[in-house]
């Protein structure tokens, strides 16, 4: 399992948190929770990196040696280009663990630059087959013939995915990446423009052409920019087709999906119905929802509860259609959200994670949400049919604040139970204990005013 330990970064003093199959993070604003996501996000994403460093090598992939600083020098531009200068701030350690052998380690040399430590074979074991696979890719065509060059891409093609292969084996990890951000709302008021390929690249090409020391922290603007191109991409895939649509394509046309999947992904549309309370469309006019078969409403004129799950309900679809095994993040799930709503969306968050094998990082202030992770974490000890989460797949974790920082300066805290495998329900009670006091004692106010 991974893991990433954090010391004395941003706001976060010393957090060790391991990385489940779903992992749960909830605490007060400005605890860390986002500032952990996005350093495991940077993490899990470095695998792209690597993929793209040895792909466009030409020649040879070089010595032990010259791949990690070629390596370290992407990390280390990814890094400032991520969270900026790391001159203004005091020292810090951060660990992350790719397997309990396979860690990489980032800190500040004295002058507060950069510091990057990988374990001792972090390199050894990829070097000499990456190598071969370059030089078969690079390797120059003299044929004229149209056939040998179609059975030479075709070879080719063969190398690429076991590179593929191999980083994803090196990273012991094959999933894709994506950090959902909040603020999704701004995807469908202002879809027209993310359909033209208006995106903060040029923002960001500025940005990242400063020198290390100028750099400001710009990972939100990072995130949101791959986001949008995902929308983007989502949306070419709607176009003129809803989700029934999508479904009937796959099982009658192309036939990738048989008959228990399609019943799965039916179920899953059944839920989005009921979260947006209408059938979504996307025509040449535009993204609609369906209140019945001729009354719509325009997406971007709809709730901000039904334009911020859309995404996410999009996502999660194609995840489960396309049998994809991914990484997702997902901030703030229940944002605008009914409590039933809530629920909805995250057993269908449950139902990809067990039907695709993807992992998932969701960040929370909802204890509704809470609940509904709990429930489904019980409900794996009498069923197996759709939704459940099992407890040995599953971390939950509070940040905490200064003041509730524990004796050994931890600032986190696991609220699963161990023994239960369960949400602890001193956590669940806490917030509605708090506020049930609060109602008690101006309660008590209100009675010595009533009696004089």
């Amino acid at each position: 399992m991974q893991k990433i330990i954090v010391k004395d970064f941003g706001p976060i003093n010393n957090v060790e948190i391991e990385i489940g199959k779903i992992t749960l993070l909830i605490g007060e604003q400005a605890t860390g929770k986002s500032t952990i996501s996005q350093l495991i996000y940077f993490f899990k994403s470095l695998k792209e990196d690597f993929f793209t460093l040895l792909y466009n090598r030409t020649g040879h992939v070089g010595s032990e040696k010259k791949l990690q600083d070629d390596f370290f020098a992407v990390i280390r531009k990814k890094f400032y280009n991520f969270f900026g200068s790391t001159k203004h701030i005091g020292n810090f350690s951060i660990k992350y663990f790719y397997s309990n052998s396979k860690t990489i380690t980032l800190s500040l040399f004295n002058n507060k630059s950069l510091k990057c430590d990988f374990d001792n074979t972090f390199f050894r074991s990829v070097i000499f087959e990456s190598e071969k696979l370059v030089n078969a890719i690079n390797q120059t065509s003299n044929h004229k013939n149209a056939y040998d060059l179609i059975a030479e891409e075709q070879s080719k093609s063969k190398f690429i995915s076991r590179l593929a292969s191999l980083v994803n084996n090196h990273f012991e990890d094959e999933k894709t990446s994506l950090y959902i951000p909040a603020g999704r709302i701004a995807t469908t008021n202002y879809a027209e423009y993310f359909d033209k390929d208006v995106n903060d690249d040029v923002t960001l090409e500025k940005e990242n052409s400063k020198n290390s020391d100028e750099k400001i922290q710009n990972v939100g603007l990072i995130l949101i920019s791959d986001f949008l191109k995902k929308v983007s991409n989502i949306n070419k895939r709607f176009r003129d087709k809803d989700f029934s649509t999508l479904i009937q394509e796959e099982y009658q046309i192309f036939k990738s999906i048989n008959k228990n999947e399609k019943e799965r992904l039916e179920l899953f549309n059944n839920h989005i119905n009921e979260i947006l309370k209408g059938d979504y469309k996307n025509d040449k006019y535009g993204e609609k929802l369906y209140l019945n078969k001729t009354e719509y409403v325009y997406l971007k004129n709809a709730s901000s509860g039904q334009q911020e799950s859309i995404r996410i309900l999009q996502d999660l679809f194609l995840i489960l259609l396309n049998k994809e095994k991914v990484f997702r993040v997902i901030e703030e799930p229940e944002a605008h959200l009914f409590p039933l709503a809530q629920k909805k969306l995250i057993e269908l968050i449950a139902l990809v994670a067990n039907n695709t094998d993807s992992e998932f990082i969701v960040t929370t202030h909802s204890p509704y949400v809470l609940s509904v992770f709990n429930n489904l974490l019980f409900a794996s000890r009498i069923t197996k049919e759709n939704f459940y989460f099992r407890p040995y797949e599953f971390r939950a974790y509070t940040l905490l604040n200064n003041k509730n920082i524990t004796h050994n300066l931890t600032s986190y805290e696991s609220i699963l139970n161990q023994e239960t495998g369960l949400i602890s329900e001193n956590f669940l009670d806490d917030i509605s204990i708090e506020l049930s006091d609060e109602y008690e004692e101006m309660l008590e106010v209100y009675k010595k005013v009533k009696l004089k």
